[in-house]
């Protein structure tokens, strides 16, 4: 049984976040061509071409767009205007896709400089991701590193803070490598990370 059939078999709403889908180039089709009767289906400008450009879209069943519609007009009234033009034009005239394309190509960049830096320290990511996943240790803990890494003016996200349950959280970090201003500054926090993690840290002591 396929996934659609046991999301139709329980009657099970489908929200797929796709905002950093468009950095992956040949990407699979979205869960919403598949399944589009029970798929809401998020998208975003900012994270594919530029950030100020805060323009989002949702694609949703059809008998469920006239109630997201009074929901928007209820929260946020309408978006900025400028931006949708903005917006509109740039996907017209070719802008976007060649801000995207200069996305994808810094952060296979950046992956790789991670790559050479995090050397001997497994993590999980994309080749055109923003981010990786690091599992930390057993004997070491995510909250740890964190606290260590701030006092040398580096900032790391601690799993719990991407954790769907409180309390459910992996000892892992989540390590940004958009947030850098440059490769310079990004390879600098990164050293940082592999030196922390070089550390053996101390055995416990034996109560006498």
């Amino acid at each position: 049984m396929s996934w659609y059939e046991v999301c139709r078999e329980h009657d099970v709403t489908i929200i797929e976040n796709g905002a950093l889908a468009p950095l992956v180039a040949k990407a699979p089709p979205p869960l919403a061509a598949l399944e589009p009767a029970r798929t809401y289906h998020i998208g975003s400008l900012s994270k594919a071409t530029l950030p100020a450009l805060r323009i989002g879209y949702i694609r949703a069943p059809a008998e469920a767009r006239r109630a997201l519609e009074e929901a928007a007009a209820a929260t946020v009234w309408s978006g900025s205007p400028l931006m949708q033009e903005l917006a509109s034009q740039w996907m017209a005239d070719g802008t976007a896709v060649a801000l995207r394309d200069a996305r994808r190509a810094e952060a296979s960049a950046r992956q790789a400089l991670a790559t050479k830096v995090l050397k001997g320290h497994p993590y999980l990511a994309h080749a055109t991701a923003y981010f990786l996943w690091m599992p930390i240790p057993e004997h070491r803990r995510a909250t740890e590193l964190v606290e260590q890494a701030a006092a040398r003016d580096v900032l790391l996200g601690p799993a719990h803070l991407f954790a769907a349950l409180p309390g459910h959280a992996p000892n892992a970090l989540r390590v940004s490598l958009g947030a850098a201003s440059s490769r310079a500054e990004l390879e600098r926090g990164l050293k940082t990370l592999a030196e922390l993690l070089d550390v053996t840290a101390p055995a416990p002591r034996r109560m006498s």
